[in-house]
C-alpha cells in the first residue's frame, strides 16, 4: 500500500512538473537563482555531502567512501548495530551531517545502449523512454532498473541520441537489502567506471570513486532525504522577506496614513483659508464704501446746504409743494405768481445751474397761481447716490 501511494505521487509530481506550471517554476527558479550570489546560494542550499558504499567482487562486503576517500569498510556477516554506530562516528568526525547514500555499481555490471529519441525536452524525453524501455531492452520493466543520459542536442538527422542504463533487480535488490540491513537505505543507485565508460563522468582526485550522476533507482524505491540545513537557511530566508515585507507594509501604511492626516490637515486649512478670504472680501467691501461715502461727502455739499440755498432764492410768493434731491439733480414742484423768473433765480445761484421746467406751466383755478414742475442741476460732475423727497 505504502509503495502505490509513493508510485501515485511520484507520477502526480512528473505529470506537474512536465506541465506548463511546472515549466514556468523551473525556469523562474532558476531565473531567481542567477541573480543570487554564488556564495548566497551555496549558503542558502549547501552541497550534499556524500556516502559512497561499494561492494565487493564478491558481493560479500562493502567500502565506504566520502569527500576524503575511504573511510570504512565492513563485511556481511559483521553485527549491524556496531557496523552502524562506528560508522556514524567516523561520519560525525568529518562533519558530514545528514549525508546523501549511494550505492556504487561498475558500469559494467549494467546493459548499456543507445537508442534514438525524437527531440524533446529532458523531462518528456526521459518519460518517453519509461514507457519504452520494454521495447528497447530485452527484459520486462518489472525486472529492471534504469535511467538514461540524453545528448545535450539532436543529431544532424533530428533525433536526441540516449544512452540507455540497464541493471537487473536481482542483482541490484540484494545489495540494497544488505545495506538497509545496516540501517543505511540508499538514496541513490549509481555508476562508477574507469576512463570515459559514462559520458560526463568526472574523476574524483580525493579517492572517492567517480560518479555519473545517474540514479537507476526508481522514484518509489529512493529513501527520501531532507536537506535539514538547507531547509534551515531557506526558512531564515524566508522570515527575512517576510520581516521585510512587513516592515515595508508597515512603512506603506504610515505613510499612507500620514498623508490622510495631512489631507485632512490641508482640508481644515482650505476651510479656514476661505473664511479669512470671506472676511477679506467683507472687509475691502466696507473699506470701499466707507471711501466711496466719505468721496461722495467731500465732493458735494451736504443736503441741508442745497436745501438752505433753494430756500434763499425762491421768492417769497412761491409755494413748494415737492422737493426731491436725487443723483445731483433737484425737481421742485410748485405754484408760483410767477414761475417764469424762477430759471433767472435759480442759475444765478453759485450752487445750482441749468434750471428747466419740465412740462407746461398751468393755472390753478383755486390759487389763480402757476403750477410748475422745475428740474435743476447741481454744480457739480458727480451724483449724490441719496434721495430726499419733502412734501
Amino acid at each position: 500500500m505504502k509503495e502505490k501511494l509513493i508510485k501515485l505521487w511520484t507520477d502526480m509530481a512528473d505529470r506537474l512538473a512536465g506541465s506548463s506550471v511546472g515549466r514556468f517554476w523551473r525556469w523562474w527558479i532558476g531565473e531567481l537563482a542567477g541573480v543570487v550570489p554564488a556564495n548566497w546560494r551555496e549558503a542558502l542550499s549547501p552541497p550534499t555531502p556524500q556516502v559512497v558504499f561499494k561492494a565487493s567482487d564478491d558481493g560479500r562486503q562493502f567500502l565506504v567512501y566520502s569527500g576524503a576517500g575511504e573511510v570504512f569498510e565492513f563485511a556481511l556477516d559483521d553485527d549491524a548495530s556496531v557496523v552502524h554506530r562506528n560508522l556514524e562516528s567516523e561520519l560525525q568526525q568529518q562533519s558530514l551531517d545528514n549525508p546523501e547514500y549511494v550505492l556504487a555499481m561498475d558500469a559494467s555490471q549494467v546493459l548499456r545502449k543507445t537508442v534514438d529519441m525524437p527531440n524533446l525536452p529532458e523531462r518528456e524525453l526521459r518519460q518517453a523512454i519509461v514507457y519504452d524501455v520494454d521495447r528497447q531492452t530485452p527484459f520486462p520493466a518489472a525486472d529492471i532498473y534504469f535511467d538514461c543520459l540524453p545528448a545535450p542536442a539532436p543529431d544532424a538527422a533530428g533525433q536526441r541520441p540516449v544512452d540507455l542504463f540497464v541493471g537487473l533487480r536481482k542483482q541490484i535488490d540484494p545489495l540494497i537489502q544488505s545495506l538497509e540491513g545496516f540501517g543505511f537505505k540508499p538514496h541513490r543507485l549509481d555508476l562508477v567506471a574507469a576512463d570515459d565508460a559514462v559520458p560526463g563522468m568526472v574523476h574524483d582526485t580525493a579517492g572517492a570513486p567517480a560518479l555519473s550522476g545517474l540514479n537507476l533507482l526508481p522514484r518509489e524505491r529512493r529513501s527520501h532525504r531532507a536537506n535539514h540545513r538547507a531547509r534551515l537557511n531557506w526558512l531564515l530566508g524566508a522570515v527575512v522577506v517576510a520581516l521585510l515585507a512587513a516592515v515595508m507594509a508597515q512603512s506603506l501604511i504610515m505613510r499612507e496614513r500620514h498623508i490622510e492626516e495631512l489631507e485632512a490637515e490641508v482640508a481644515e486649512l482650505g476651510i479656514e483659508a476661505r473664511k479669512v478670504a470671506n472676511m477679506r472680501d467683507q472687509i475691502n467691501q466696507a473699506v470701499e464704501t466707507a471711501q466711496f461715502l466719505t468721496q461722495r461727502k467731500t465732493r458735494h455739499p451736504p443736503a441741508i446746504e442745497v436745501i438752505n440755498e433753494v430756500t434763499r432764492i425762491i421768492p417769497d410768493d412761491t409755494y413748494i409743494e415737492r422737493f426731491t434731491l436725487k443723483e445731483g439733480e433737484i425737481q421742485l414742484r410748485g405754484q408760483s405768481v410767477g414761475a417764469q423768473k424762477l430759471i433767472t433765480e435759480v442759475n444765478a445761484s453759485p450752487l445750482l445751474f441749468d434750471a428747466a421746467f419740465e412740462g407746461p406751466i398751468s393755472v390753478d383755478p383755486r390759487s389763480s397761481r402757476e403750477r410748475f414742475t422745475l428740474s435743476i442741476a447741481m454744480n457739480d460732475n458727480e451724483a449724490e447716490d441719496a434721495t430726499a423727497a419733502i412734501e
